[in-house]
């Protein structure tokens, strides 16, 4: 990871903070985060900010749920690393493709959040638990933070599901 991507990284984090913020101090309820607005908002940013031009869509399908910043802010990190490693690495030399973002209520008090694409998919020789390229370790990190269970699928591309109850 050459220091172009790592400063891009920190920026992504700091700006999913910020857009938690923003979207609290512009809401009337301080204690609860709208995730369609936060999860809009902050996946446009991350688009907009990596040079992939048109060739990737970016499609979003979130429920009308709302979280406390006790969640939403490792929520909105681990969105941020996800997101940003479909962009960075499932479409190299320009290849187009889908990126697909869900959140969603499994039961009164867990959630689902997919993150999903169609590109080149983590390659067979990498084991993401071990050891961890910096990317999942960050993603576990955010994780344990949400008390979450990952599944990594590589079947098609690559979806990372997390499944997590509101702290």
């Amino acid at each position: 990871m050459d220091f172009h991507e790592t400063f891009e990284g920190i920026q992504a984090r700091i700006r999913s903070m910020a857009v938690a913020h923003e979207i609290l101090y512009q809401s009337d309820n301080f204690a609860h985060l709208c995730a369609s607005e936060y999860v809009g908002n902050l996946s446009h940013f991350l688009y907009s900010h990596r040079s992939t031009g048109s060739r990737v869509e970016m499609l979003k399908k979130i429920e009308d749920v709302s979280f406390g910043l006790d969640t939403a802010i490792p929520l909105g990190f681990l969105l941020t690393e996800l997101v940003t490693n479909c962009l960075t690495h499932a479409f190299p030399d320009g290849r187009a493709g889908r990126v697909n973002i869900s959140l969603h209520r499994t039961n009164e008090h867990e959630f689902d959040l997919i993150v999903s694409d169609n590109g080149a998919g983590i390659p067979d020789s990498i084991d993401w638990r071990n050891p961890r390229p910096m990317g999942f370790d960050l993603i576990d990190t955010f994780a344990e933070q949400l008390r979450a269970q990952v599944q990594v699928n590589r079947t098609s591309g690559t979806e990372v599901r997390v499944r997590f109850k509101e702290i």
